[in-house]
């Protein structure tokens, strides 16, 4: 969660003096650490009434990237040495006069000498600057004016997501169904059953066949953009309906010549073929005509003698060809591409089969046979969302008990090809989840969450999408390490079915089990489903990840867990032996992402259930490349 850091300056000069006591900077402090636990006050600091010494400390202090907010208390008045406001006005680059109006008018229903006060509000480097009275109770009255803003205000200079949630909380403040019940009454064990990783893919692969019902997802691709379909999932058969080369097309620059004049001289056309442009409509015995690679052949001609195999003989006043020589025996067909050689019309036999992943050759084959256009199955829409009171968006600011959000970088970098819509960061708090969980089914067809499903207190994903979205949760825990928590739920939003895949927090087990049944997911939804349910594979989610036999290399025993495993490792490969895999590190702690770092692997490593408690040097494994 963000933090919010201010700065305190006192501009008195009796305060600086030490003949008065400074009242209004420690009440501001207090005010301040009382308000918010996310609030806290960096520095505070008395100077005199100097326009030069308030000039420097407010730059230096803009300046630092950990100032979010200054608050000055003093010099707004009207005697000669009252000089915040024109010092604070020289050095802003943008004012916000709407909390310079705010305290005038506050301060006007009170007392009519706030006439007599001139705060000035405005921003320098990110940095928002306030001036207040320095009266004590002036001051305390103003505070209470601005700080319901003040987080707001802070965030939007900062670019902070957390902008978002808000305007997002205001346009959509619903109220969850989930009572916080006392901690003494929570579960002390999961209320669901422990399943197979087989058993939660097979589950999840179930759930798919609706969400192609009702609408198949395709989009169409118009030719001129046909480069856009790359990697998406075709879901028609495309037949040649023209042939490749659609003419016959010299294979060589030279001449087009009848065979059967042998070799010997040639008349040479005063008109040549060239491509795209043929202006010879044909030949005749004893004649020849220029010719380029990829042009038309033209009529009479059945063969093509490239220009190395020739000689001048003689030229035309204007210098051009009249006479050459054709030293080599031409033979029908030669360095002609007949039409349709490539690829020739046929409407039975599809040139792509439907439901195959387009290649760029693909593409190039369906653009070479003059496609107008093409229907593929459209990528799902994807919301990611991490969950948490401890969680800092990357860049922000970060107190001594949070840590920075490492999982939607890692998520949505995995994501890149998908439309992503990022939800940020949710406390744990049922309404914020609930908000957040509501606009991400009115924008995605599937959520990935981190966080929140494990068996802490303050864990309610799963409450909020059972007790507010009705969602079927098909399974909450799986046999697994790491990653068992991990729960898939399914639910009904406007009519569309939308899927939800809650992950653990761990960064390790996040990245795992997004791997083991996210990604091979979101293929088959992108359109592979129907590929495999024409087969009738038996878990067609095993099928999409590239599993290899490797063999292991260890500098000491792996001691196997009571849950089957998958281990981060290094597979490298010989044509001498199998695949020899080293795990990247001896800790493969769920919370260590270094584990992860160096792999190109994950290791399946089956429960000790079967009797093997350690996994030896030189054992064979199954495997799954990333």
């Amino acid at each position: 969660m963000a933090m919010y850091r201010f700065t305190i300056l006192t501009v008195s000069d009796r305060c600086s003096r030490n003949e008065s006591v400074d009242t209004s900077g420690p009440l501001l402090q207090q005010l301040i650490k009382d308000y918010d636990d996310r609030f806290y006050v960096l520095d505070y600091q008395i100077v005199s009434d100097d326009k030069n010494v308030l000039k420097e400390f407010l730059i230096r202090w803009s300046n630092r990237s950990d100032v979010d907010c200054i608050l000055t208390t003093g010099g707004t008045g009207l005697t000669s040495r009252d000089i915040t406001p024109e010092t604070t006005a020289e050095i802003i680059e943008k004012e916000v006069p709407g909390i310079s109006l705010a305290l005038i008018s506050s301060s006007l229903s009170i007392t009519p000498m706030a006439m007599l006060s001139r705060m000035k509000c405005g921003i320098l480097n990110q940095t928002l600057i306030i001036n207040l009275p320095g009266s004590y109770k002036a001051c305390k009255e103003c505070f209470d004016v601005i700080k319901p803003v003040l987080k707001h205000a802070i965030d939007q200079l900062k670019d902070s997501n957390e902008v978002d949630m808000l305007h997002r909380t205001m346009h959509n403040n619903l109220k969850s169904k989930v009572n916080k019940a006392p901690v003494a009454d929570r579960e002390r064990h999961s209320p669901f059953e422990m399943i197979s990783i087989k058993e939660a893919q097979l589950r999840i692969f179930t759930e798919i066949g609706p969400y192609f019902q009702s609408d198949r997802n395709e989009m169409v691709i118009p030719a001129k953009i046909l480069h856009k379909a790359f990697n998406l999932v075709l879901a028609h058969d495309v037949f040649a309906s023209v042939p490749l080369p659609p003419f016959d097309a010299s294979t060589k620059d030279g001449y087009a010549v009848i065979a059967e004049d042998g070799k010997g001289n040639r008349n040479v056309l005063s008109k040549a073929s060239i491509a795209g442009l043929n202006e010879v409509t044909r030949i005749d015995r004893g004649f020849c005509a220029r010719i380029s690679t990829g042009a038309a052949v033209p009529a009479g001609a059945n063969a093509v003698v490239q220009v190395e195999d020739t000689e001048l003989i003689m030229k035309t006043q204007d210098d051009e060809e009249k006479v050459i020589n054709i030293k080599t025996i031409p033979a029908v067909g030669q360095d002609i591409r007949l039409i349709g050689s490539d690829i020739p019309v046929d409407n039975l036999n599809p040139l792509i089969t439907k439901y195959r992943r387009l290649s760029s050759i693909d593409l190039g084959l369906i653009a070479a046979t003059g496609a107008k256009e093409i229907k593929v199955f459209r990528r799902p829409k994807i919301a990611v969302l991490s969950t948490g009171d401890e969680i800092v968006s990357a860049g922000q600011h970060r107190s001594w008990n949070c840590v920075w959000d490492s999982n939607r970088t890692v998520l949505m970098s995995l994501l890149l090809q998908f439309e992503v819509f990022d939800l940020g960061i949710t406390p744990d708090s049922a309404d914020s989840i609930l908000n957040c969980l509501n606009e991400a089914m009115q924008n995605a067809d599937v959520i990935i969450t981190t966080g929140g499903v494990s068996m802490g207190e303050r864990d309610l994903l799963k409450k909020v999408l059972k007790e507010d979205f009705n969602a079927d949760i098909h399974f909450g825990r799986i046999n697994l390490k790491p990653g068992k928590p991990t729960t898939f739920s399914t639910t009904t939003y406007n009519g569309k079915k939308k899927y939800i895949f809650s992950l653990p927090g761990n960064p390790v087990s996040a990245f795992v089990t997004f791997k083991i049944f996210v990604e091979p997911f979101l293929q088959l939804l992108s359109g592979k489903y129907f590929d495999f349910k024409k087969q009738k594979e038996a878990n067609p989610m095993q099928k999409l990840l590239k599993w290899i036999k490797c063999k292991v290399v260890l500098d000491k025993p792996y001691q196997i867990d009571t849950r089957p495993e998958f281990v981060r490792a290094v597979i490298t490969f010989s044509s001498l032996s199998f695949p020899e895999a080293k795990l990247t590190e001896s800790n493969q702690t769920s919370s260590r992402l270094l584990n992860v770092m160096n792999s190109n692997g994950l290791l399946f490593i089956p429960s000790n259930q079967d009797g093997q408690k350690f996994l030896e040097n030189g054992d064979f494994v199954d495997a799954i490349l990333f």
